[in-house]
C-alpha cells in the first residue's frame, strides 16, 4: 500500500540489510530540495502506533532530514511517499535484499550524457552542480569525459576501457593526442590507466615545471601556447606546448645572462635550464679562486670557537654528568658549530684581472629562479696560481700542485672534469656496495658519519650521507 507519511514519523530500521553508512547524502538533500522526493520509501509498521521503521530508502531519509535540521522543510508536516510492507523479520530482510539488490547505478558514459544535456538546457556549471549534490569539479570531469574523442567514448559505454583509463585520455582535452594513445593501446590487455597517462603527459609540461614558473602562463599563452586543465588529477595545468616554453625560457635566460655577464664585466655567461652542470664544463678548465680572507676579528673569534669546542668535548665525555647540563653544553656546541660555518662559509674572491679571463653559468633552480654560478671557468688554460697575484688558477697540466691528489693522472696530467666525476660516482657506488655487502663495515660508517655531522666544528667532512644519489647526466659519445 502507498501513501503518504509525516518525515518526523519515520526512523531507520535494524532489518535494512544495508549497514555501511550512505554516502554523499549532500547530493541526495540537493536532488530532494529540487524536485522531492520521487521514490517511495519501503516502511513497516513500528511502535509506539504511527510510527514507522524504514526497510528501504536510508539515504533519501536522511537526505530529507538534513534539509530539515536545516530548517528548510518541517519535519512534522513534510509528507514522505512510502510503500508499506508487512511479514517477520525475515521477510522484511526479504524485501530490503530485494529491493537494494536489483538496483543498478548508472554507468559513467550515461552520467556523462545526461549532464551534457542538463548543461545545454541550464548553461550554468554551478548551478547543474548544486542541483545534484555534485562539486564543480566533478560535474566538470564528466562533461570533459562526454567529449573525449568519439572511439574512446564508445568504448567506455560499452564497457571496452574502465572510467579511471577514460579519465587518463581525459587528461587532455586534445582529442588528436588522445585518439593517437588509444590507437596505440586499443588492442592491448595489459595496459593500464597510468601507462596511458603517462603517454599523454610525455607530450606535455606540467605548469609546475621550472621552464613553466619561469615563462609565466600569460606569456606562454600570449606567444600561442594552450594550457590544459587535468580535471583526474591533482597534478595541476599541463601545458601542450613545451617546445614553446622552452623556446620562450632559453630566450629569457639569454637576455639575463648578457646583463648580468656585462654587468659584472665576465668574458661570457652561459645559460642552461637546469641546476646540473654536468657535461657543460666537459672542454672548460675549472678556475680555482681562495674564499674571501677572514678580518682580524673573525679570525680571532673562529679561534676561539675552536678552542671553546675542544673544551666542550672534553667537558661533555664526563659521563656523570646530569643531563640538564649535558644539555645545555650540546646546545651551545651546537650553536658554536653553527657560527663556525657560517664564518667560512665565504664566496671565492674574483680579482679584476681575471674577471674578463673567465665566465660561469646562469643556471635555472626548481623554483623557477635563475642563479648565476659562483664557479668559474676558463675556455683556455690559464698561467699563474693564487700567489702570483693573478688570485686564481685553473686546473692544467702545467699547475698539478693544487689539486687533490685522485684529480690527477700519473704523470701529473690532470683528468678532464668528465672522467674525474665518473670516477668519483665508481669511487662511491664501490663504496655503497661494500657497505650492502658487510654489516660490521655499515654499522662503523653510520656512527662515523653521525659523529662527523654532529661534532665537527670544520667545514669539511663525509659527504655520503642516507639521501638519494644525484649522478651527473653522461653526454652520449659520438
Amino acid at each position: 500500500m502507498t501513501q503518504t507519511v509525516p518525515l518526523a514519523k519515520l526512523k531507520r530500521s535494524e532489518k535494512n540489510v544495508r549497514t555501511t553508512p550512505p554516502r554523499n547524502i549532500e547530493a541526495m538533500a540537493s536532488s530532494i530540495r529540487a524536485r522531492g522526493i520521487m521514490q517511495n520509501l519501503l516502511v513497516t509498521a513500528a511502535r509506539p502506533k504511527g510510527t514507522f521503521e524504514i526497510i528501504a530508502g536510508d539515504r533519501r531519509y536522511l537526505g530529507a532530514m538534513m534539509l530539515a535540521d536545516a530548517g528548510e522543510i518541517d519535519a512534522a508536516t513534510y509528507g514522505v511517499p512510502v510503500k508499506i510492507v508487512s511479514g517477520d523479520d525475515a521477510d522484511l530482510r526479504e524485501v530490503s535484499l530485494t529491493e537494494n539488490f536489483q538496483r543498478e547505478p548508472m554507468t559513467a558514459a550515461e552520467e556523462c550524457v545526461a549532464f551534457q544535456h542538463f548543461l545545454k538546457s541550464d548553461g550554468d556549471i554551478d548551478a547543474v552542480a548544486n542541483r545534484f549534490g555534485q562539486t564543480r569539479r566533478f560535474i566538470e570531469g564528466r562533461l570533459r569525459l562526454a567529449n573525449l574523442a568519439a572511439p574512446i567514448f564508445e568504448a567506455l559505454s560499452e564497457g571496452r576501457i574502465t572510467l579511471e583509463m577514460a579519465k587518463a585520455y581525459g587528461s587532455t582535452e586534445d582529442q588528436a593526442k588522445q585518439e593517437r594513445v588509444f590507437q596505440q593501446y586499443a588492442h592491448s590487455s595489459y595496459v593500464n590507466a597510468d601507462q596511458i597517462r603517462r603517454a599523454i603527459v610525455n607530450d606535455t609540461m606540467k605548469a609546475s615545471d621550472p621552464i613553466a614558473v619561469l615563462v609565466g602562463a600569460d606569456a606562454y599563452v600570449a606567444a600561442g601556447g594552450k594550457v590544459e586543465c587535468d580535471l583526474f588529477s591533482e597534478d595541476g595545468d599541463r601545458w601542450s606546448d613545451p617546445e614553446l616554453a622552452q623556446t620562450l625560457a632559453a630566450a629569457i635566460m639569454e637576455a639575463e645572462a648578457k646583463r648580468v655577464g656585462e654587468e659584472q664585466g665576465l668574458a661570457w655567461v652561459r645559460p642552461i635550464a637546469t641546476t646540473s652542470l654536468y657535461g657543460a664544463t666537459a672542454d672548460l678548465h675549472r678556475v680555482t679562486l681562495e674564499p674571501a680572507p677572514l678580518g682580524e676579528d673573525e679570525a680571532a673569534r673562529s679561534d676561539a670557537i675552536v678552542a671553546r669546542c675542544e673544551t666542550l668535548e672534553e667537558l661533555m665525555a664526563d659521563e656523570e654528568m646530569e643531563e640538564t647540563a649535558y644539555a645545555a653544553l650540546e646546545e651551545e656546541f651546537e650553536r658554536l658549530r653553527e657560527e663556525y660555518q657560517t664564518l667560512h662559509s665565504r664566496p671565492p674572491v674574483l680579482s679584476d684581472e681575471l674577471r674578463g679571463k673567465v665566465g660561469t653559468f646562469l643556471t635555472l633552480g626548481r623554483d623557477g629562479k635563475m642563479m648565476l654560478e659562483t664557479t668559474y671557468f676558463s675556455e683556455t688554460p690559464l698561467q699563474g696560481s693564487a700567489g702570483d697575484g693573478t688570485s686564481g688558477s685553473t686546473r692544467s697540466a702545467r699547475d698539478t700542485s693544487s689539486l687533490p691528489p685522485e684529480a690527477v693522472a700519473p704523470g701529473g696530467k690532470p683528468l678532464s672534469a668528465r672522467l674525474h666525476d665518473e670516477l668519483a660516482v665508481q669511487r662511491r657506488d664501490i663504496l655503497a656496495a661494500s657497505i650492502l655487502a658487510d654489516p660490521g663495515l655499515a654499522l662503523d660508517y653510520m656512527l662515523f658519519a653521525m659523529s662527523d655531522q654532529s661534532r665537527s666544528y670544520s667545514r669539511y667532512g663525509t659527504t655520503v650521507t642516507a639521501g638519494r644519489p644525484q649522478d651527473p647526466q653522461m653526454p652520449k659519445e659520438g
